[in-house]
């Protein structure tokens, strides 16, 4: 209960910080909620009165229209309130998607990237991905339950005035109702667990039903009928999973039943003894069995919405874990960033990803000074994209440090610390947005520097071909106008956006890995080019940018285990050599062979073609 009320303070102060004159109009909402079938019940009652009092039509008609127009006014407001309402949940769930947007956008890699992470992001996103989830329809809901804890006051009140005894009844059925709420809530887990297989299987078979590439074999194999017979199974393995809670459904439903129905009958045959005697006006009898009517009604959405209540502040654990997550790396003042003549040293260290045993990296201990070209290679699985996030400050290391300029990484705020990096990764994204905005990734726009970008990275003779210049958008599955570049101009675009930044540390992750020796080579001599007063890294399985860098590390099994350049490691003809002959061979025979083939390709054509 105390967890629940903290969750409850916890969305109050959310809705609060969205907008606090929201609170005003959810207690007119409540009032008139509540108050609009009280009047209506009244009326009855008043008119009634009015008729055995015999009072005359003017008069009659006269309070009959003061009352309407009332009720008519309260159901205006209500009704308008209620429109105000959907709009504002909406608006506020927008609202805390945004918030949600921001923390993954700004928490560290190692809590997004992490199969943990990535499950407390998907629960709280969850939370807010339609007016149907949490924070669309948690103001609502919680407006029916202080209506329905209002509406039980007040008709109780009405009903106390002819038997106190109402009030043991009454909270007897509340009390039943409530445990029936448990008894559902300690059910609900074992049921979805069990439950969980058979939705899966049902899931599955509808796909199946859809999927063409089953049709063919649905019809010649006669499959039907063994589908039909697989689904009825499923069917009838859910019917028997969903028989406890169905059970206790009908029990709730029929120990409400009786319940109303006991309230009810005590009321008529009460009510009939107090007119006897002369004790209650035929008026007041109107509202008394309207009041036990409302009552009945008013109970049970009551305890609805005390159930539902729990578990949506049961809900909001997820994303009160998502929101309160303990940073990893220094957020808080650090100390002033370096800006040039940049050097790297790493002194033993050692990572292992989450949930793996074997360590990625082990005791690597290396110095990268300013200005130098380093390559870093080795067979997949090595652990150099690794080394190279943790370099980056994506990831901490578990043992051992990394020192920049002398100073160790977590001496610096983590975002601050970003800004010594361009990077260009293989899994290049690109946003649904134009060539222009994809190049200056949202950083203040100096059209002297972006005019150099363009034509030091070779992107002005690709825009030049474009009508729309560089406003060309460039994801094709949002826009009908956009293009599909290359894998040769994409990366041109990549070291647009890597040159408009001008960090002083250069890493290339794979970038040329989908391209062909030619491409990857020109993509290599444009980086090479533009990486002179940089410390750089060029991370590649395949040897093509070895030759220009200074020095290679290569990397086996998450160890340092060759350092030198090119000719010393040719030379030494330990792994790099091994992995360099095997390679070369492939360029100069396989590639020959492929150029061949299709040289006699074209000239098969021109024979058969002729000339005119």
């Amino acid at each position: 209960m105390k967890k629940q009320w903290y969750y409850f303070k916890n969305m109050c102060r959310e809705i609060t910080e969205y907008k606090c004159s929201i609170w005003f109009w959810f207690g007119l909402r409540v009032i008139t909620q509540t108050v609009l079938p009280l009047m209506q019940l009244l009326l009855s009652a008043q008119v009634i009165q009015w008729l055995l009092a015999g009072i005359s039509v003017e008069k009659f008609l006269f309070e009959l229209a003061i009352w309407v127009t009332s009720i008519c006014l309260i159901d205006v407001v209500n009704n308008r309130l209620m429109f105000y309402f959907e709009t504002e949940s909406d608006v506020f769930r927008l609202s805390i998607m945004m918030k949600i947007t921001q923390v993954i956008y700004n928490i560290d890699y190692p809590l997004i990237v992490s199969e943990e992470g990535q499950k407390i992001y998907s629960e709280a996103n969850s939370l807010v991905g339609s007016p149907a989830q949490l924070f669309g329809r948690f103001i609502q809901e919680l407006s029916r339950l202080l209506s329905a804890i209002i509406g039980i006051l007040m008709y109780m009140s009405l009903v106390l005035q002819v038997d106190q005894l109402y009030v043991v009844i009454i909270s007897l059925l509340i009390a039943g109702l409530l445990i029936f709420k448990w008894l559902h809530k300690k059910i609900a887990p074992k049921i979805m667990e069990e439950t969980s297989f058979n939705n899966k299987q049902s899931s599955y078979m509808r796909r199946l039903y859809g999927d063409l590439r089953l049709a063919k074999d649905v019809r010649l194999y006669q499959m039907t009928g063994w589908f039909s017979e697989i689904q009825e199974q499923i069917t009838a393995d859910y019917r028997k999973l969903m028989k406890p809670k169905n059970k206790l459904v009908f029990a709730e439903n029929t120990f409400l039943s009786f319940g109303i129905i006991l309230i009810t009958v005590f009321a008529y045959f009460q009510s009939v003894q107090l007119i006897a005697d002369g004790q209650l006006a035929v008026s007041e009898f109107v509202v008394y069995i309207g009041a036990i009517t409302l009552l009945a009604s008013t109970i049970t959405q009551f305890v609805n919405q005390v159930a539902i209540m729990d578990r949506d502040l049961s809900e909001m654990k997820y994303y009160d874990a998502f929101m309160n997550q303990t940073p990893i790396f220094n957020h808080n003042q650090g100390i002033d960033l370096p800006t040039s003549d940049i050097s790297i040293e790493l002194k033993n260290i050692s990572y292992t990803y989450p949930n793996q045993t074997k360590p990625t990296l082990k005791n690597l201990s290396a110095t990268f000074k300013a200005g130098e070209k380093i390559a870093v290679v080795g067979e997949n699985g090595a652990g150099k994209t690794t080394l190279i996030k943790l370099i980056c400050g994506l990831l901490q290391p578990d043992e051992g440090e990394i020192l920049i300029n002398g100073q160790p990484q977590a001496a610096f705020n983590i975002q601050t610390y970003y800004e010594l990096f361009s990077a260009v990764f293989q899994d290049a994204f690109l946003l649904t947005y134009t060539i222009r905005d994809t190049i200056v990734q949202g950083l203040p726009f100096d059209d002297e520097i972006y005019q150099r970008v363009l034509e030091q990275s070779g992107v002005d003779k690709i825009i030049a071909q474009l009508q729309l210049g560089d406003q060309t958008q460039i994801v094709r599955k949002v826009s009908t106008e956009a293009i599909q570049l290359s894998g040769g101009q994409l990366q041109k675009v990549k070291l647009a956006q890597a040159l408009y930044k001008d960090a002083p540390v250069l890493i290339l992750d794979e970038p040329t890995a989908a391209l062909d020796a030619l491409a990857e080579d020109e993509i290599y001599q444009d980086y090479l080019r533009f990486s002179q007063d940089k410390l750089s890294f060029f991370i590649s399985h395949r040897l093509s940018s070895t030759r220009f860098c200074d020095r290679i590390i290569y990397l086996k099994q998450g160890e340092i285990t060759e350092v030198g350049s090119h000719e010393q490691l040719i030379a030494a003809e330990k792994d790099y050599y091994r992995l360099y002959e095997a390679q070369a061979y492939y360029y100069r025979e396989v590639v020959q062979l492929e150029l061949e083939a299709e040289s006699e390709k074209e000239a098969f054509k021109n024979e058969v073609g002729g000339v005119i």
